[in-house]
């Protein structure tokens, strides 16, 4: 029985990575599949399976709805340029690479984190870090990484107020374990407590994720590969991890589960860009001061790149400063006064 039992995940899984169905047939199959389940082995009348089926498709559609904002927000901020400010203002506060994974993936994700979340961090932050030097690969995993604490409060915090929430109820009310575990206790103060207790554990954890960031940065993706001129950045890093955990903290003992990553990401942009903006903190990398550009970002035409056209560019000479920042060779336009990089090996090529 414990296999009829996880039905629903098995469907899933088998649907979408054995069978490679796209989500669009895979889920309505699988929902069928769980109705016949419940409804034949487990004899729950169809009245209340079909019941269960239109709340979840209810929850399903107030999370579209959140998701539908951060898509708009997102394809709003590219036609409109503001995608390209953001990156411009980003490259103009450090050319640091280290301190450019905290700002944008650490901080700046927090804060969209607790925004919209369901994957909009990823989405938003991945070509921000793309749009500043940094090969795909790197993007994608240190974004993901990084919204592995603020993702317990994302979307107004959705997790605990709905997730939690509903996984407490059994129709209409409290199941009958939770109400006698918790007694006459309400629900919101019940919510309030889970907020901090993770939140609190994000404290003594989630602090470090920001210096992970910068190892793995250093260790795998830069062309240096040395995980000490990460570590040379601890301070810089254990600053920016409390700058988010301890207003985090604060919020979920005052307000609640809903803002925790919101403000958190807002109040830890404040503290350590000012930070990041003077080098405090922040030991410079090996190879700086070479009169070369710095090894952040490839060098930007009016702080626009057409990064899927990178490759297409004429290739005229080498750059002098490719080994003085430990980056190989890059290919230049000789004949381009903008500064358009013709082949970038960027982070982690």
């Amino acid at each position: 029985m414990t296999a009829v039992a996880l039905t629903p995940p098995l469907a899933v899984l088998v649907l979408l990575v054995a069978l490679r169905l796209s989500a669009a047939k895979a889920m309505p199959l699988s929902l069928m599949i769980t109705a016949m389940v419940t409804v034949f082995v487990w004899q729950v009348p169809v009245r209340q399976v079909a019941a269960a089926s239109l709340e979840g498709v209810w929850i399903a559609a107030s999370i579209l709805w959140i998701v539908f904002g951060a898509i708009l927000l997102l394809k709003t901020l590219i036609t409109s340029g503001a995608m390209d400010t953001i990156r411009a203002g980003f490259t103009r506060v450090t050319p640091d690479p280290r301190a450019q994974v905290v700002i944008i993936a650490w901080l700046f994700g927090a804060f969209l984190e607790g925004v919209a979340g369901f994957g909009t961090p990823a989405a938003i932050v991945a070509p921000l870090l793309v749009a500043l030097g940094f090969a795909p690969m790197a993007a994608v995993v240190l974004a993901l990484v990084a919204d592995s604490s603020p993702v317990s409060f994302g979307a107004v915090g959705t997790p605990v107020v709905i997730g939690l929430a509903q996984g407490l109820q059994e129709g209409p009310a409290l199941a009958p374990a939770v109400a006698a575990t918790i007694g006459e206790r309400p629900m919101g103060a019940l919510l309030r407590d889970v907020a901090v207790q993770a939140i609190t554990i994000d404290l003594l954890v989630g602090t470090f994720i920001p210096l992970i960031l910068i190892i793995l940065l250093m260790h795998f993706f830069h062309p240096r590969r040395s995980w000490r001129d990460g570590l040379a950045a601890w301070r810089f890093a254990l600053f920016a991890g409390l700058a988010f955990t301890v207003p985090a903290l604060a919020v979920a003992v005052l307000l609640g589960p809903e803002f925790p990553s919101i403000i958190g990401g807002l109040t830890g942009l404040l503290l350590t860009v000012p930070l990041a903006r003077t080098g405090f903190l922040l030991p410079a990398l090996p190879g700086a001061g070479t009169g070369c550009a710095p090894t952040g970002s490839a060098p930007m035409a009016a702080d626009r790149l057409s990064l899927w056209r990178l490759d297409a560019l004429p290739s005229r000479g080498p750059d002098p400063c490719g080994d003085a920042r430990g980056l190989p060779a890059v290919q230049v336009d000789a004949g381009r006064s903008d500064g358009f990089v013709a082949s970038h090996s960027g982070y982690g090529d």
